[in-house]
């Protein structure tokens, strides 16, 4: 069995859910949805490696922490997370999983992106880390969990991955 990706008509009702889960802070949608996309993510040729994947999450955690003591610069933060991305998607030897992983969070920064007051960013913000929690959560754990790890410590935030 192969996996096909979704076409563009499929791309777009996806772009217009991830939105709405974050616009709506639809828990019950965002974790559904989650489920789905981290099972997708961590399977056949769409694997992502779990270095990749904790790597956009750290940045998106970094974001996090700071955002109550610097809002705009956070907001400008978490817009660079896009050309990210985009640059993590198009490096040479990089599986399609990256890609997904780009074509899922773009959406999701431009629906915290787009709000207007100071407020609704917040809470969508808040919503979108809850929504990259959980993706890592479910890759994770259609992965097996940890098993793959050859690290003898847990990994801290900020430590670099000497592995790759």
């Amino acid at each position: 069995m192969t996996v096909r990706s979704p076409s563009p008509p499929d791309r777009n009702s996806e772009r217009q859910e991830i939105q709405a889960i974050i616009r709506d802070a639809d828990f019950a949608r965002l974790v559904h949805f989650a489920s789905s996309k981290g099972h997708e993510l961590a399977q056949g040729q769409l694997e992502a490696s779990k270095a990749q994947i904790r790597r956009i999450f750290g940045e998106i955690k970094q974001v996090e922490m700071r955002w109550s003591r610097d809002p705009q610069g956070s907001v400008d933060r978490l817009r660079m997370l896009k050309p990210r991305l985009a640059y993590a998607a198009a490096r040479p030897n990089i599986g399609r999983g990256v890609t997904r992983l780009r074509e899922i969070l773009t959406p999701a920064v431009d629906a915290v992106l787009e709000a207007q007051d100071e407020k609704t960013r917040a809470e969508r913000f808040r919503t979108f880390v809850r929504f990259t929690e959980a993706l890592l959560a479910y890759f994770t754990a259609a992965r097996g969990g940890d098993q793959g790890d050859t690290g003898t410590a847990p990994r801290r935030q900020g430590d670099r991955d000497r592995r790759a």
